[in-house]
């Protein structure tokens, strides 16, 4: 028999699940598609993408380090930076055009401010980030 349809990438079978979004947010399906056709890439593909960037810079669960990272400032400081880091390289890799990228910065950059004494690479990484969609683009 004579299968159409995209190659089987995935070895174990493919899992199914329903999204729900108000009305308002049908749009971003639209932009969804067209940066996967540009990127030769599925929707699914695509989602899947982002949820493994999402739980890169929020596992595991809650950012809020555990308490023996908290013994002493400089376990704490690294701790921040290496988080710190890892949402703004994310932040720089995406595309967040017309997504909420203000808001996105603005809660990145809160969590920046907790570091004492941020090195050379992160802040150069915020900068990077503030700088990134001038006003007006």
């Amino acid at each position: 028999m004579n299968r159409m349809g995209r190659p089987r990438v995935y070895k174990q079978g493919v899992g199914h699940i329903c999204v729900s979004y108000p009305n308002e947010m049908a749009g971003i399906w639209k932009e969804l598609d067209k940066l996967g056709l540009n990127e030769n890439r599925s929707r699914s593909e695509l989602i899947i993408l982002a949820v493994k960037d999402y739980l890169k810079i929020h596992s595991p669960g809650n950012p809020q380090p555990i308490l023996e990272v908290c013994k002493t400032r400089k376990l704490m400081q690294d701790f921040l930076i290496k988080k710190a880091k890892a949402r703004f390289k994310v932040l720089l890799e995406a595309d967040f055009r017309g997504s909420g990228y203000d808001d996105i910065l603005e809660k990145n950059l809160k969590f920046a401010s907790q570091i004492s004494d941020p090195p050379k690479e992160l802040t150069e990484l915020i900068e990077k980030a503030t700088n990134r969609y001038p006003e007006g683009s």
